[in-house]
């Protein structure tokens, strides 16, 4: 048991080594800046491996404030971070964070979110972003729960329309937890038809769906 211990504390010391030498812009708003998802999903992976204590060293030492750090105290700093405590280490005391060049703040327990371009960002604009407050000349505003059929590519969605959508319906929790970021994935057996026997030629694989912000944004085959 010692020696499982001590490997999971050297794979989170080597991870925050690592990842530490990576920069991560912070912007005069104090929250994180991500330019890509594949930025996002890095620093996921970061949270996810590292105890609570390496994440705080991080945030000091590029000079981040997190949501997580008004929240958590010194009993959790050897602790593993949970779902929540990630998404409140990625969040800043505002409640957000900028990746793809949008702003996300999820509002009323996590229903909704709120987003906004980076082009429409100044000091009123922000404010009301911070508190949580719609609005339709810089903000869209989306219900996160969202079913299949109402599947949405948000980065495409928010490129075409960088303002004025509006959902204030929130959808009913579903029996699977949906995660804040990142993908869900399970063997699937599908039937295809085959023209000749008149029957269909089974396919077992790895189907995959991703999440941004609790919406189902597209999924797919893994190879």
């Amino acid at each position: 048991m010692k020696n499982i211990i001590s490997c999971l504390l050297l794979l989170a010391f080597v991870t925050f080594k690592s990842y530490a030498q990576k920069p991560i812009e912070v912007s005069k708003f104090n929250f994180l800046v991500f330019a890509t998802d594949q930025e996002f999903e890095d620093y996921g992976n970061f949270l996810s491996k590292s105890i609570q204590g390496d994440i705080l060293k991080f945030h000091e030492s590029i000079k981040f404030n997190s949501k997580g750090k008004a929240s958590y105290d010194e009993k959790n700093v050897g602790e593993l971070a949970t779902d929540q405590q990630q998404m409140d280490y990625t969040l800043s005391v505002d409640g957000i964070v900028e990746i793809n060049g949008v702003l996300m703040k999820p509002i009323e327990d996590n229903k909704f979110l709120l987003t906004m371009v980076t082009s429409n960002v100044n000091s009123e604009s922000y404010n009301r972003l911070a508190k949580g407050e719609y609005d339709k000349e810089t903000m869209n505003k989306f219900a996160t729960n969202r079913p299949k059929k109402l599947r949405i590519e948000l980065y495409e969605f928010i490129k075409k329309t960088p303002a004025g959508y509006e959902e204030n319906e929130a959808f009913p929790e579903s029996d699977n937890r949906r995660p804040f970021w990142g993908k869900i994935c399970g063997d699937h057996t599908v039937c295809i038809p085959n023209a000749e026997t008149g029957g269909c030629d089974t396919y077992t694989g790895t189907y995959c769906c991703k999440y941004r912000f609790w919406i189902e944004t597209s999924c797919y085959w893994e190879e």
